[in-house]
This record gives C-alpha cells, sequence and structure tokens, in this order.
C-alpha cells in the first residue's frame, strides 16, 4: 500500500517532483518508467523480485479501488447496469433510478439515497 510514512514520502519526493514535470503520456512511457524503476532496484534474489510483483498488484489493486470502480459506478448509474443477478432482492439490484453518486474529488463518490421504489416500496 502506498500510506508510507511522511519522512519516507519527503525522502522520495524528487523523484515523484521529476516524473510529475515529466508525466508519461501513454501506457508505453508509463510501463517503460515503471520498468526503470524496478531495474534501479536491481532485485537479484525471489524474495526481492517477488516484493516487486506484490507491490505491482497492490498499486494496481488501489488504483482500480480508489480511481476505476468510482468512475465505473457513476457510468453505471449514468447508463445502467448490464447485469441482472438471480436471486437477489430486487432492491439490492443497481438501477440508475435510485441511486445518485458524484464526484467528490481524485477518486472519492459520495451515494446517496434518493427516494423509495415504487415497485416495492423500498428506500433508494
Amino acid at each position: 500500500m502506498p500510506y508510507i510514512p511522511q519522512k519516507e514520502r519527503a525522502d522520495l519526493q524528487p523523484i515523484v517532483d521529476a516524473i510529475e514535470a515529466n508525466t508519461p503520456q501513454n501506457a508505453g512511457q508509463l510501463q517503460y518508467v515503471i520498468a526503470r524503476i524496478i531495474k534501479a532496484m536491481a532485485p537479484k534474489r525471489y524474495q526481492a523480485m517477488n516484493d516487486v510483483m506484490g507491490a505491482l498488484t497492490g498499486a494496481q489493486a488501489e488504483f482500480y479501488r480508489l480511481i476505476v470502480a468510482p468512475y465505473e459506478d457513476k457510468k453505471m448509474n449514468d447508463n445502467g447496469s448490464v447485469y441482472y443477478v438471480p436471486g437477489v432482492a430486487q432492491s439490492r439490484q443497481w438501477d440508475p433510478n435510485v441511486y445518485e453518486i458524484s464526484s467528490k474529488g481524485y477518486g472519492e463518490v459520495e451515494r446517496k439515497i434518493v427516494g423509495t421504489r415504487e415497485t416495492d416500496g423500498s428506500e433508494y
């Protein structure tokens, strides 16, 4: 997880500043930067290699959790769901007329109930 102590963040800030000043513009450039960072770490033992793979997996999961999932929720709210899950109460199914989602900044969303369902009277 990227939530390292403030002192460690300060030590790494020059690297972050350099990347932010020259932000990769596409997936190839991003992968190149990531590969060069990994190469600079020079993992030679399996444990170090495994640590790198774990860090990449964790970064991907955190990106999905905080950035991608809220975006997908908003788009599902805007355009309607594709899925219907049999056996799950209708009140738990995604209904674009039920949930109002608004972006609150970088990866943050607000979900709020906006009324009651006409079909079964449950709140939404």
